[in-house]
């Protein structure tokens, strides 16, 4: 009989347990459903409000609004036609770079090419030199250059005479032109003159 008394007594708690349950839930189940149709006539009764103003209110606009709209309508008009005035003028810009670095590569092409002529010329006069050696004159130098010449090439330098030029000069102590203009640090467009001191042999 214990054993009934407890078998029971477990199923009355079971049951109020059960009940228990169902009732919190339908209790949540209805105060959730009771929220949603609170927010839900909140929210329609905005939107009834918001469809009336603008309705009611969207039938007279006051006519300084629509001037300050124009104003701001006319100010944007002129900003695009600036904007597009600028862009016509970095586009011209643009093209005039580009006719600017043109021509400074057909003048450097051109320098080039007279440089490349110059060379070509001074180097065909320095061979007509050799080819038709000028008529000396039978003035004798001052016996103290003649002495000075002879003792700056026993140094390694010569001292440059009238009428001399650097690939007479390169004949006489058997080294090349380039080597003579190497050893002075002359480029090809140098010139020299009496009484220059040239190096003839390295040191």
């Amino acid at each position: 009989m214990d054993d009934l008394i407890n078998d029971f007594a477990d199923d009355v708690q079971e049951n109020q347990s059960s009940r228990i349950l169902r009732e919190r839930r339908s209790s949540l189940y209805t105060i959730s459903q009771g929220k949603i149709l609170l927010f839900g006539g909140a929210g329609l009764l905005v939107l009834i409000i918001l469809v009336v103003l603008l309705f009611l209110g969207g039938k007279e606009a006051p006519s300084e609004d629509l001037s300050l709209l124009q104003a701001r309508l006319t100010r944007m008009e002129a900003r695009i036609k600036a904007t597009g005035a600028l862009e016509n003028r970095i586009q011209q810009f643009e093209e005039q770079g580009k006719e600017v670095r043109q021509s400074l590569l057909k003048t450097d092409l051109s320098i080039r090419t007279i440089k490349g002529d110059l060379n070509q010329l001074i180097e065909a006069f320095e061979g007509s030199q050799k080819k038709t050696p000028p008529v000396p004159k039978k003035v004798e130098a001052p016996k103290a250059v003649k002495e000075a010449s002879i003792a700056q090439a026993e140094k390694g330098y010569h001292l440059v005479s009238r009428g001399e030029t650097l690939y007479r000069i390169s004949k006489q102590y058997g080294i090349s032109l380039d080597d003579l203009r190497r050893l002075n640090n002359m480029d090809s467009s140098a010139l020299i003159h009496p009484g220059q001191k040239l190096l003839v042999t390295p040191q």
